[in-house]
């Protein structure tokens, strides 16, 4: 749909499914409303209605310039923004819980941070290829983690073939683990500060 410019996703929204906005060339903004359905879990606190973007979901959107999450979208799909070249910054929301693979490959982000509820990256790794996150995203120079992170999770920053752009990680006081492949071919990386927490790097 190559005439669309602008969405903005309605609160009851729970799920955008695989490919559902992928190569709509014109589209510049994408706007999540928060939903203010609650779930009780089995310990009985409430949350936010949980939501979900599948992978390539808005895959090819080469307009794309601003991308607003909501703060109960817990899942970003594999590519999910992959080859958004003019996306330059994307705020991920507290309570974001899995990041696909690749899922800012080819965008023009400088600067990620990581919220402290981000606990697993879907990575890909199959006959020696190891995507993480971060994959392909050429021009991301930086990562933080937010400080309240206890494990960098596995393959975040892993790149299937060197990437000399990340010269830059920020690992705040109280991290406890560094996954395994974590940074694996960040070839920029000058300096990593490991703070006194922690007890293991895989």
């Amino acid at each position: 749909c190559t005439g669309i410019e602008e969405i903005n996703l309605v609160k009851e929204i729970g799920k955008i499914g695989y490919s559902a906005f992928s190569n709509c060339k014109s589209l510049k903004r994408v706007e999540f409303q928060k939903n203010e359905k609650q779930v009780i879990g089995t310990d009985g606190k409430k949350t936010l209605y949980p939501v979900k973007v599948e992978a390539y979901a808005f895959y090819g959107c080469i307009s794309l310039k601003e991308v607003v999450l909501s703060e109960n979208v817990v899942e970003l799909g594999n590519q999910v923004f992959e080859e958004c070249t003019e996306l330059e910054t994307i705020t991920m929301p507290e309570g974001l819980k899995i990041i696909g693979y690749s899922f800012i490959k080819n965008t023009a982000v400088r600067s990620l941070t990581v919220p402290n509820t981000v606990e697993t990256v879907n990575a890909y790794y199959y006959s020696g290829e190891r995507k993480g996150a971060t994959d392909g995203a050429l021009q991301l120079e930086e990562v933080i983690f937010e400080a309240g992170i206890k494990k960098i999770p596995d393959y975040f920053c892993s790149n299937n073939q060197w990437n000399d752009a990340l010269v830059r990680v920020g690992i705040p006081e109280g991290v406890e683990e560094i996954g395994s492949n974590a940074f694996y071919n960040c070839t920029g990386i000058e300096e990593i500060n490991l703070v006194k927490e922690i007890g293991k790097i895989g």
